[in-house]
């Protein structure tokens, strides 16, 4: 099937500096551009062409080098972006952002831009102890930091005793 772009869906484009949410948001539009192009699932077709005007050039060229011309479905495509967006803005930053949001504006605004950032933090994975080692590793000098970052990376839930131990050591 050809594919027949509608302008009133196009997402827009995706710039280097692009935040998780931004990125989030763009997948999600991508996936209904492609989706309504094509008419459906685009069974074999390449979208990674439809992909390309959409992006910076170095994002990517990224993606390119994980692979992403090698005919990839769309799902496969759109997680590739997200993969790639959360390299570029870590889970760790996500987290302290969404603890640093003061209220600017109506409390209908404050609370929707909660809403935005905790979709972003993966909830899954934040316990006590990885909030406390987060809070610990935004305080820290460089060498404490990377520990910490190296525990989190291992358990995302956290591991107190572990950080406890190393900071003794």
């Amino acid at each position: 099937r050809a594919f027949k772009p509608q302008a009133a869906l196009k997402p827009p484009f995706l710039e280097k500096e692009s935040s998780h949410l931004e990125v989030s948001h763009f997948c999600v539009l991508f996936r209904a551009y492609i989706m309504d192009g094509y008419n459906g699932v685009p069974d074999g077709n390449p979208i990674n062409m439809h992909l390309m005007p959409l992006m910076e050039p170095t994002c990517h060229m990224s993606l390119v080098q994980r692979g992403v011309k090698d005919d990839k479905s769309l799902d496969e495509i759109i997680n590739m972006i997200l993969e790639e967006s959360n390299a570029r803005n870590p889970l760790h930053a996500r987290r302290m952002q969404l603890l640093r949001i003061k209220k600017s504006g109506s409390h209908s605004d404050f609370l929707y831009q909660l809403e935005q950032m905790s979709d972003l933090i993966d909830f899954k994975s934040l316990t006590c102890s990885s909030l406390v080692m987060h809070m610990f590793l935004e305080q820290s000098d460089a060498e404490m930091a990377k520990m910490c970052q190296e525990i989190l990376a291992k358990t995302p839930e956290g591991d107190l005793a572990l950080l406890r131990q190393e900071i003794k050591r």
